[in-house]
Parts: structure tokens; sequence; C-alpha cells
């Protein structure tokens, strides 16, 4: 403890310095022109979870309690009331929506065990009502997803039966919800089906994970089954994660073939960023250097994804971002600066119209692994960074949007780190291969695992792996690719892997949930954390083609190839056969250094307030921003300001580093025209006319 305050103080004291001793502030310029209306700020882009579904049979062997009886510390069951300062929080960032009951969990979630006399649930006292009652008390929009694995169709008709119908007679569900003292209906219209559908977490239902051909009819069916209910409820179609796939990932492609023209909105989660474990020295600059340069490359991704909805279907389907953070697993960058900046100002890309994102939540509010509030005891929580900035968004910016641009701003390099480019320069450089030489040469093996696996590698490179009643998880190695010194000296930032992969299942076999091929590094999972899977698109016997984007750490040297079967509990009888295995190294690319200032502005609904959004990502450097505005002219205004000493900064519960620092201080004269930003700040301004 002694040598993390030391550390801290140490930071602290570096974050005074760099604010007060850089007495000349970079310039920029940024426009504005209130005539110039893009449309009305989306509330729905601050949008929060609320979690209630087991983890039991996802993440862990045992019931959670702590989520389905207390929502993670925001209800408390003995009172059946929220808990008074979880909820004050809550408030405090004003979610327009709110997710629930979970992500992956919600696989394993029966809706049915949460409604009913409390007496009759032990195991949930958390439940559907309950959370309608946090919804109603913050103010927030419902908006509820299904279990793809657990729910049937009629399931899930049953759920909008009863949340959404009057209590007569014909609906017998919505007599229930009555029943349960809860006479009149919610009106709930956003639901979604499923999370992440291509992963399968829950354990011990079914065998096989969504394929596009089960999901895609599942979906319909399911659409079909609730607007036959309630006529004005919107369902959302899960695809592909930014993060971890490509927009054109295999299973978009198929998901808009099969349904895209019906969807009501699609969903995609954004995880820019991310790592598992601890990094030292330079890596940990590379890291967090890379969450402020991923906002601009997220924003071309979306482009691409709209792109590619309106080419595939004919017309702009809302998207839901309904997942977004960083995505650090094992260390404490998930609750850091750069975190939290990276998200807020993702926040100002999604307001943009063009990217028609209908609403967003962040990943997420309370305890859990990456929540922005931590804290067992309802009097003790702790905010982390990433709450006083969202606060920022939620209590400061409202109204229309208007046309704003940043002018001659500085701009920040910065290089690649896995899932994030390189940024330099001026200009957008494609990705390319390093060489076009294939690092895979087949050396041949031909090994039984155990007496219920066998796997060989041939001459030609042609990998089989055959399973005779296998019940248990087998990733066997077949390959380790030596990475020569000149490659691993180059700007490499990926390697491509292709390959064709089909899977052949003996007659009455059970179908695996997950089975492919794995690339990783050569150390191992356990050491390293770095690792893609590569699965079969499609488990019908057929060809197909998978590509894979291994990005590599800094410091790998050498791959392994393994065959990748991951099961639980199945009895599976067929054979994996992958040929055509290429691994190429590539550069990644390269985006232009990205702006140390970004903004956005809107005008309230009266006209008489003007509200600015100031971001200085630059870590030692002010910025003084000349203030060019069209179309209004203020007289007064104040500003509320968010500062931390350092990206690596966060909060625990005896030293804030992140907090906000500033608040609704009166602008002077010449600050209306020339605002300086502190360095790592975000700073909210509101003019007025008068």
């Amino acid at each position: 403890m002694k040598h993390i305050l030391i550390k801290t103080l140490g930071l602290l004291i570096c974050g005074v310095l760099s604010c007060t001793s850089s007495l000349d502030a970079q310039d920029a310029t940024l426009v504005i022109d209130v005539s110039q209306q893009l449309g009305p700020v989306n509330t729905k882009i601050l949008g929060q979870v609320v979690r209630g579904a087991d983890r039991k049979d996802i993440f862990s062997n045992q019931h959670d309690a702590f989520i389905c009886n207390e929502a993670e510390g925001l209800w408390d069951p003995a009172t059946r009331q929220p808990k008074p300062n979880a909820l004050a929080l809550l408030k405090g960032i004003r979610p327009a929506v709110l997710r629930y009951p979970g992500g992956l969990i919600t696989q394993g979630h029966d809706w049915e065990k949460t409604i009913g006399p409390v007496s009759t649930r032990p195991d949930f006292q958390f439940g559907l009502n309950e959370y309608m009652t946090i919804c109603k008390a913050v103010g927030a929009e419902p908006q509820i997803v299904f279990s793809e694995y657990v729910s049937s169709v009629q399931d899930s008709a049953n759920m909008v039966e009863y949340l959404n119908m009057p209590a007569t007679k014909a609906y017998p569900w919505a007599l229930k919800r009555k029943a349960d003292g809860y006479a009149e209906p919610y009106g709930v219209k956003i639901f979604e089906l499923g999370n992440e559908t291509w992963i399968k977490k829950l354990v011990g239902r079914g065998t096989t994970p969504h394929s596009p051909q089960s999901y895609g009819p599942y979906y319909l069916a399911v659409q079909k089954a609730i607007k036959a209910v309630d006529p004005s409820v919107k369902l959302g179609l899960v695809l592909a994660n930014y993060g971890y796939r490509r927009f054109d990932d295999p299973w978009n492609l198929e998901m808009f073939d099969l349904v895209g023209k019906q969807a009501d909105f699609v969903i995609v989660h954004a995880y820019a960023v991310s790592y598992r474990g601890n990094a030292q020295n330079h890596e940990e600059d590379r890291i967090l250097n890379s969450c402020l340069a991923a906002t601009e490359q997220i924003e071309d991704w979306l482009v691409n994804l709209n792109q590619l909805i309106l080419q595939k279907t004919g017309r702009q389907i809302p998207i839901a971002m309904t997942e977004f953070n960083a995505s650090f697993v094992g260390n404490s960058y998930r609750f850091g600066y750069a975190a939290a900046l990276h998200s807020a100002d993702f926040v100002r890309v999604m307001l943009k119209p063009e990217h028609n994102i209908m609403l967003a939540n962040y990943w997420h509010y309370l305890n859990g692994h990456f929540a922005m509030v931590q804290g067992m005891d309802d009097d003790k929580l702790v905010s982390h960074p990433a709450y006083p900035l969202m606060r920022l968004w939620a209590q400061h910016f409202a109204g229309q949007l208007v046309q704003t641009s940043v002018k001659q701003g500085p701009t920040i390099e910065s290089k690649a780190f896995l899932r994030t480019a390189a940024a330099r320069g001026n200009s957008r450089q494609a990705s390319g291969p390093v060489s076009q030489d294939n690092l895979f040469v087949p050396v041949p093996v031909k090994t039984n695992v155990n007496r219920k696996v066998r796997f060989e590698l041939d001459s030609q490179g042609v990998f089989t792996f055959e399973l005779n009643g296998q019940g248990k998880p087998s990733y066997p190695l077949f390959a380790k690719i030596n990475i020569p010194e000149d490659i691993r000296q180059r700007d490499v930032a990926e390697y491509r892997v292709t390959c064709e992969m089909k899977y052949e299942p003996a007659e009455g076999s059970d179908l695996p949930s997950h089975i492919g091929l794995g690339v990783e590094d050569a150390r191992g999972w356990d050491k390293t954390k770095s690792a893609i899977a590569m699965p079969v698109v499609t488990l019908s016997g057929k060809w197909h083609t998978v590509v894979g984007e291994y990005k590599p750490l800094i410091d790998t040297t050498s791959l392994n190839l393994l065959g990748r079967l991951n099961i639980k509990n199945q009895n599976i009888t067929g054979k994996l056969t992958i040929r055509n295995i290429k691994v190429i190294p590539y550069t990644g690319g390269c985006f232009p250094a990205y702006q140390a200032l970004t903004s956005t502005a809107s005008k309230s609904d009266d006209g008489k307030t003007l509200y600015v959004m100031l971001m200085n990502k630059h870590q030692t450097d002010r910025i003084a921003v000349n203030l060019d505005i069209k179309g209004f002219t203020a007289k007064s205004g104040q500003y509320w300001q968010v500062t931390g000493p350092s990206l690596a900064a966060s909060n625990s519960p005896t030293l804030t580093q992140v907090s906000q620092t500033t608040h609704g201080a009166n602008l002077t004269m010449d600050q209306l025209k020339r605002f300086v930003c502190k360095p790592l700040s975000m700073t909210m301004l509101e003019l007025h006319r008068r």
C-alpha cells in the first residue's frame, strides 16, 4: 500500500507540474455554426446496464445472489427499494435507457423465474418488476434482452404480453402482472434477441451455439410472435462486435442476407482497445495512448458498417451500440482515465446523426469487472473516472446539435497496439503484407491425444482432427511458427491467417459448440492471454473460407497453431479438416495522427444557451481554443471540467485522482472568445445570450 501511495503521489505531482509549467499553450480554432442544425441530441446514447441474470452455468458454478437479489448493489431486498446512494449516482448520469438483465449472462436467463410473489422466487428477489421500478425511479426507458438459448419463441411473446397488454381475460400473462401488484401496462418498446450470440457460454442447455442459419429464422419467428402481441415493439438483431471482428464479418453478411431487410434495428458492441494482464514500462504508454487514438478508427468502422447495411439491405437500419468500453481484463486499466476518456469521446462520435446510432449503453454502471461505480457498501461507493465524464455529458449537453469543426488543432502520433492501428502523419495508409511468404511450413505429425482424439498434419499442410465420443475441451498443438528476425523488426500489426475448414459430424452425434482453428502466442494462453479463435462458420460439412487476424503482443516471437474444440459435457464424434493454411504478416495500415482537441456543440431548444464540449487529449500541453461562433453572441457563461494527472490514473476509496474539479465557474469575457483547456481534460461550456 505504501508503494502504491508513493507512486500515486508522484503521478499527482507530475500532473500538477504538467498543468502549470506549460506557459505557452498550443492553439486551435473551433468553428461553431449555430445556424446549421444537425438534429436533436439523442440522449439515448447515454444508456447504462443493470444486471439481474445469474452467472451460474455461464461464468461460475455457483448461483450469484449479489446480482440476482441486489442487482449488484442497486436493490435492497430487505426494504424492497433501490439503495439510496447507488440510485442517486445513477440519477446523476441520467441514463435515458437501462438495459436488462445483462450481457452474456442473459444466455441462461429464464424470465418467468423473476416474477410472482417474492416468497416463491428466493433466488431472484430482483426481478422483472423490480427492474421496471428502477427505470421509473430514474426516468429511463426499459431495454430488455431475450435469452436466445433459454427462451422459446412463445416465451418471448409471453413476456411482451406480461409487460405491455391490459390485464383482461384476453391476456392471461397480463393478468399475472396485475396479480403481482402492477395493474397498468409498462409499454416496453425495445427488445434484443440475445447477446453476442455466436459465443455460447451457457453450459448444459442445448448442444450448439447459434449459426447464422439457425439464428436468422429464429429472429424472424420471435419478431413475428412479439409483434402479433404488440405491433409497436422493436427487436434487435445481433451483429459482430467492433474490436473483435470486421464490419464485413461472415456472420454479418449472413445476417443481412437472411434477415437484414426485415430487422427493426441491429446490435453492435464496441470494445476498441483490449489487453489482458499487466503491462510494463513502454508497453503501458503504448496501451494507454491507443485508447485515445481508437476513437477516430472506430468512427471509420461505423462508416463502413453503415455503407454495408445500405448495400446489402437497401435501407439504413438503426444501430444499437448496446455495449461500449475498453476491454481491459485482469488489470486496473479498466478503471483508468485512458479508458474513460476513450468512452467519453466515443459518445461524441455516436451523437453524429450520420452514424445512425439509435441508442448506446456503457458497460456498465455498478460493480462487476468493468463498472464505473464500485463498492459493496452503499455508504462507501467509489466513482471511477468514467463516472464524472459521463455526468458532464448527461447534465450539460442538450437540445439541437449544431455544426462544429476544429481548425488548425494540434495532432498526436501513436504506435499500433493490438486492435488499434498506428496513428501518424496526415494521411491514411492501407494495410498491406510485410512479406508474401507463407510463414506456415507444415512439418508432418500424427498423434493420438487420447483414445477419443486423434489428429494429423500431413506434408501438404492438411490438418485433420478426429473425435470419437470426446466430451471435454481439447486444444492439440499441431504447428509452431518461429517468426523470422527480419519480420519481427518490421511494423507488424497482425498476422492474417486464412484457411478452408469443414466439420463432418457422425450420424447421431451432438454438434460441438465451438470447433475450428486457434492461433496463440507460443508462450501459451496462461502466460500471455493472447490468442484468437477461428471457428467453422457452419457445421454442415461444407468447405468454408475462414479469415483470422491475430494481433501480436510487442514481444511475440513465435506462434502456435492449434486445433480448437471448446466444449463442455457433450458427446462429440466427427472430423474437422483444415486445408490451405496461410499465415502472412501485415502492417495493419495507419490512420492520420489523431486530433488532440475534439469537440461538439448543441443549442438549447429555446435558443438561449449554447453547449460546447471540449476534450484535450494531450498529456502535458494546454490547448488554447479560439471560439469562432457564427449565429450566436455569448454575453455570459459557465464551465464544468474534469481533470486527471495521467492516463494511468484511477480512483480508489482513499484517494481520488480523476474528478470534476470545476463546478459551474463563471467565464470571463476573454474566456467567451478563447478558452484554455488543461491537459487531459474534458470541459463543458454553457454560453448564454444574456
